[in-house]
């Protein structure tokens, strides 16, 4: 992976800074920005059942708090939050897919400013609209999707034996 000139970001240290915090971390957030695409739902679900098998305890979040019916044909089994207490789980960590701005985000967001800006956000993106705005930023514009970053994540991280066939469809 390269840097990216736009944004300065050094993509093999941002995603040591990932690996870091994974291994020192349990309770993480997955969350995606509103109206979420195919490509937020794909990577950000990939990304929960691969934590998810390595033993975190993850939670999904989105505006609708619910999969969109036209990707339910991948999963019939809902990994969203209804009525999600940010405080009550007490994230170590909140991982965002696909998401170029806080704009993107929505009322959770808004309502919980407490949260989010004191628990470490990594943002893993591929719009060149994004500008990091996160503590780490896992940005790559030559990417043709957030989908992409995720596989070159995993394989970085030394997860593909991981892979099985659930995560490999999203």
């Amino acid at each position: 992976m390269e840097i990216i000139h736009e944004l300065d970001i050094d993509l093999q240290s941002e995603i040591n800074k990932l690996r870091n915090y994974l291994a020192h971390t349990k309770k993480i957030i997955l969350i995606n920005h509103r109206r979420m695409d195919g490509d937020c739902f794909w990577s950000l679900s990939a990304f929960y059942y691969l934590l998810k098998q390595k033993w975190y305890e993850v939670k999904c979040i989105n505006d609708d708090e619910s999969t969109p019916e036209s990707f339910r044909f991948l999963n019939n089994e809902e990994i969203f939050e209804k009525n999600f207490d940010f405080k009550w789980f007490d994230a170590e960590l909140i991982i965002s897919f696909d998401v170029a701005s806080r704009e993107q985000l929505w009322e959770i967001y808004k309502n919980n400013l407490d949260i989010f800006n004191t628990t470490t956000f990594i943002n893993i993106d591929h719009h060149i609209s994004n500008n990091g705005f996160w503590n780490i930023n896992i940005i790559n514009t030559d990417a043709s999707s957030t989908c992409e970053i995720i596989w070159d994540i995993i394989k970085i991280l030394g997860w593909e034996k991981d892979i099985n066939e659930r995560i490999a469809t999203f």
